[in-house]
């Protein structure tokens, strides 16, 4: 398959990986850069209190009794367990303080943007272009309200793993024997089938 024989062509030696780990440095310090500003925001008196500062299941912090509302309910108008975990826990770490809650958001669209930026370098193997894009993706205006409004986490959450699934299966395709990496990512992107939220949905294949 061309596909995978391009995929796999692409090694990366000891200077190529110091130039990428310098990329992946430099698009994190941009996306905290610009983003840091939210860590000083409080919680929103719109749907941040249904997520977060109102609702006993989440403020509760992570259980037993919350882990199994946060897989049954439909609070918000959608069924986004992940989201819901993710809040809990910041509950549990960090009790009600709004910059912990943005810091973990940050944490997620750091994450997502070093992503996108290694996805398409494999895919391209074009590194400064791959480095351009993603840091457009890490600054544009689109992603704010997903990054410094607390109730927006689902977005963030659904982006990771949808990056994640499909840096899984060109991890897949250029494994020597296809299907090498399955077993050890499958355990992370399951998640991905129980995040849904909105008109967007994000399904990730646990199985190749």
């Amino acid at each position: 398959m061309v596909f995978a024989d391009s995929i796999a062509k692409r090694r990366v030696g000891k200077t190529g990986l110091f130039k990428q780990f310098l990329a992946l440095g430099l698009l994190a310090g941009l996306t905290i850069v610009v983003y840091f500003p939210s860590l000083h925001y409080s919680f929103l008196n719109y749907d941040d209190d249904e997520y977060v500062t109102a609702n006993a299941n989440v403020r509760s912090g992570l259980n037993l009794a919350s882990l199994k509302w946060a897989f049954e309910n439909r609070d918000a108008g959608h069924w986004q367990p992940i989201t819901w975990i993710s809040h809990q826990v910041d509950c549990t770490l960090y009790g009600l303080n709004a910059a912990r809650h943005h810091l973990d958001s940050l944490v997620f669209h750091v994450a997502n943007v070093c992503l996108l930026f290694l996805l398409l370098q494999w895919l391209t193997g074009a590194s400064e272009k791959s480095l351009f894009v993603a840091a457009i993706f890490a600054v544009h205006p689109a992603n704010v309200e997903s990054v410094v409004w607390i109730a927006e986490r689902k977005t963030l959450v659904c982006t990771l793993f949808h990056l994640s699934h499909v840096c899984r299966v060109c991890l897949v395709y250029a494994a020597p024997a296809r299907g090498t990496l399955s077993s050890c990512a499958r355990g992370v992107l399951l998640g991905g089938y129980v995040e849904v939220h909105g008109s967007h949905r994000a399904f990730v294949a646990a199985a190749a």
